[in-house]
């Protein structure tokens, strides 16, 4: 009785066939493992800036409490508190309203709107996203 003993053909060729597989599951899994890690990233800066802006909204509406009428200084002290964070705005992205007039007892409310574009926009396509934050106080 002899033993059989397995080919050694079959198992190279077997081989030969499933040898890129591993490289391509790697490309894989790492690409979409990135692809989450940005994502992660643009959804912390995202949440970030949003807390940037609404301070700076809360600081113009600060001032406004006890200056109601100075729609300038409002938005200069916004500015002024979302500078060197990351975040740089422009007097057209704070408003301003009264919209009760500016007498005591009336809210003043500064809106602060600002562009965020994601580190992944480029890859899939995606417009920048307007983040808008804003702060209401009662005039004193």
């Amino acid at each position: 009785m002899r033993r059989r003993v397995p080919s050694v053909r079959g198992t190279a060729r077997r081989a030969r066939g499933t040898r890129g597989m591993a490289e391509v599951e790697l490309a894989l899994a790492l690409s979409l493992a990135l692809l989450l890690i940005a994502f992660s990233i643009d959804l912390c800066t995202a949440y970030s800036q949003a807390g940037v802006i609404a301070n700076a909204a809360r600081q113009g509406a600060r001032y406004g409490m006890n200056h109601p009428t100075d729609a300038a200084t409002m938005q200069s002290r916004a500015i002024a508190e979302a500078t060197g964070s990351g975040v740089t705005l422009l007097t057209n992205q704070v408003s301003v309203s009264t919209p009760s007039g500016a007498t005591s007892g009336n809210p003043v409310t500064v809106t602060v709107t600002y562009p965020f574009t994601p580190m992944i926009a480029g890859l899939l396509g995606l417009q920048s996203v307007s983040i808008a934050r804003s702060c209401t106080m009662r005039i004193l």
